[in-house]
């Protein structure tokens, strides 16, 4: 089941990414020029943000400084126009979870889908070892 719901920041006004998006069950929100989706990032909750590789840099650069913890909230895409869809270390170089390229698109529900829970998973787990390790560790955490 792919069923992901929630809102998504698109730091491009492509109209091809807007209607993947909507098709991948989400709620976008076109930010379009750059240096607007910095107070959009700080002052709302998004599932999803999708930025284009080549016009979305600023963007990219602004993820990377965002605390761990807000960072893990957000699952980002960068549509790149080259290289494989879904490529783990193309995605960890632009601090990405999910790289795509403009002809996946047409995929975006199962591929967002299937990281974002491969991710929410993943944190969760982290999350439950986390508070294990805490409560050994007791006075010393």
């Amino acid at each position: 089941m792919n069923d992901i719901r929630g809102t998504a920041l698109l730091c491009t006004e492509d109209a091809r990414l807007k209607a993947a998006v909507e098709e991948a069950g989400f709620v976008p929100q076109v930010a379009g020029v750059c240096s607007v989706e910095f107070p959009c990032l700080r002052e709302e909750t998004y599932t999803l943000v999708v930025a284009d590789e080549t016009t979305s840099r600023e963007t990219l650069v602004y993820l990377q400084g965002l605390s761990g913890t807000r960072r893990r909230a957000l699952f980002v895409v960068v549509v790149a126009p080259r290289g494989p869809t879904g490529d783990r270390f193309a995605a960890w170089s632009v601090s990405a979870d999910l790289v795509v390229t403009p002809s996946d698109l047409p995929n975006l529900r199962r591929l967002a889908g299937d990281g974002l829970r491969e991710k929410q998973e993943f944190y969760r787990r982290f999350e439950e070892l986390r508070r294990e390790a805490k409560g050994r560790l007791g006075a010393y955490a």
